[in-house]
């Protein structure tokens, strides 16, 4: 199943209404492609971070031995740690990733390893990532420094920066994105600030001169044609 029908049917079970752009003869329903499930709340303990993350990957451990591809949501870019520990345990993963902020820290508010701003240079540190096959779209806004870009740089992983995504347009960055990653096994993640905060506003890293809604989309419809997710 593709992100982009995956998206559409998560959209629809969660009360929104799942609107196709382009030619609705073109869509496939989701109930037709595949079995679909609701698994409810994934465990969490919001007392402490370190058991919370282990309750996490075990749970979506489980997902995976079951042959299960999970769509995951809510949690601030932390939770992906634990899912990718899923999904990339027997081999690395590539990975999309929308975002204004890169999260490829090694420490922060003082050094914290284990925060919104780190998990993907601990991903890297596990090996559940392939550095070759991991691309970032659109960063920009604040930064305590270049530390994550260089090392970024250091690594292979190609970031794509919100200048850039303006310059070149959605369906010749997303088919960059698509080539970076190929036809293996892929994380896709997306942060809501990766959307301008006029849009979306709910967000504790609100970072200007983003997207708009129709590129937005754009995004999601192109990135829906990758193959495996």
């Amino acid at each position: 199943m593709s992100a982009r029908d995956v998206a559409g049917w998560a959209a629809g079970h969660a009360g929104c209404t799942a609107i196709v752009h382009g030619d609705a003869r073109d869509a496939a329903l989701p109930d037709r492609l595949g079995e679909l499930a609701d698994l409810g709340d994934c465990p969490v303990n919001p007392a402490d971070v370190m058991d919370g993350l282990k309750r996490v990957e075990t749970y979506f451990k489980k997902l995976v031995a079951k042959g299960i591809r999970p769509l995951s949501a809510g949690g601030d870019h932390l939770c992906s740690l634990p899912v990718l520990r899923a999904v990339g345990e027997k081999q690395p993963v590539g990975m999309i990733h929308f975002d204004a902020h890169t999260d490829l820290y090694d420490g922060y508010f003082g050094g914290f390893k284990y925060t919104h701003g780190t998990p993907f240079r601990r991903a890297m540190e596990e090996g559940l990532i392939d550095p070759n096959r991991y691309v970032l779209i659109g960063i920009r806004g604040s930064a305590y420094g270049r530390e994550d870009w260089d090392f970024a740089a250091d690594h292979g992983i190609r970031i794509i920066g919100i200048d850039e995504f303006h310059r070149r347009g959605v369906e010749d960055v997303m088919t960059e994105a698509r080539s970076i990653v190929g036809d293996g096994e892929t994380y896709v993640t997306y942060d809501i600030d990766f959307v301008d905060p006029t849009f979306a506003p709910g967000t504790g890293t609100p970072s200007r001169c983003a997207i708009c809604n129709s590129r937005n989309c754009g995004c999601g419809a192109m990135n829906g044609e990758l193959g495996r997710v």
